[in-house]
């Protein structure tokens, strides 16, 4: 346990620096992803026409009411399933108060996270056969990572429009943070159970 706690941290640490370089010093993120005609206009209609920050989705289907009451609800299906084809589907994250330079809580809880993460991988380290060797625990790692990026962006690219050049280097980036995760947890984290002979 010793060993999957220190692997967490380290590869916390490791992924996390990763993702300052990424987010805050390489250009890449910005590839494929577009800007608005008038970044004001668009804002203040934001501002006038949502609640809070949180996810916000048109045209917005009310699904819970839609999967009670679609006998009795038949209009309301109609024009729901009727937006859907003739509006633009948007799929907006949004914070309203905006983002600072520099803010720590939001570092710290994105450290912790990371930490947590990297701790679940390290305890499946623990997991494998006693004979794997470095290089298989950091292969798992990799394969981890790419398999469970591309598992989550899948949905994005796929039915809300996010482009092609944006999802690959998401998923890229991701499996490169278990890549220089994975150089650390394989050296730390060890399997513990102990080869059985089959008699």
């Amino acid at each position: 346990m010793k060993r999957v706690i220190l692997g967490a941290v380290l590869g916390g640490i490791v992924s996390f620096s990763w993702m300052c370089i990424s987010w805050g010093m390489l250009p890449w993120h910005h590839v494929g992803v577009s800007s608005f005609k008038n970044e004001d206009q668009v804002a203040r209609v934001i501002r006038e026409n949502t609640g809070k920050s949180g996810v916000y989705m048109l045209p917005y289907v009310a699904l819970e009411t839609l999967h009670r009451n679609v006998k009795e609800d038949v209009s309301i299906y109609k024009e729901q399933k009727k937006a859907l084809k003739e509006y633009p589907l948007i799929f907006l994250q949004l914070n309203k108060n905006g983002v600072k330079d520099f803010s720590f809580l939001s570092s710290l809880a994105s450290f912790l996270t990371q930490c947590v993460s990297v701790g679940f991988v390290a305890y499946l380290l623990t997991l494998l056969k006693l004979e794997s060797s470095y290089l298989k625990r950091f292969c798992f790692c990799v394969i981890y990572g790419l398999s469970s990026a591309i598992f989550f962006q899948e949905p994005s690219w796929n039915w809300f429009g996010s482009s092609s050049a944006y999802t690959a280097i998401m998923i890229v980036d991701a499996t490169i943070t278990w890549a220089l995760a994975g150089f650390v947890l394989a050296a730390i984290v060890k399997p513990r159970f102990k080869l059985r002979q089959m008699l």
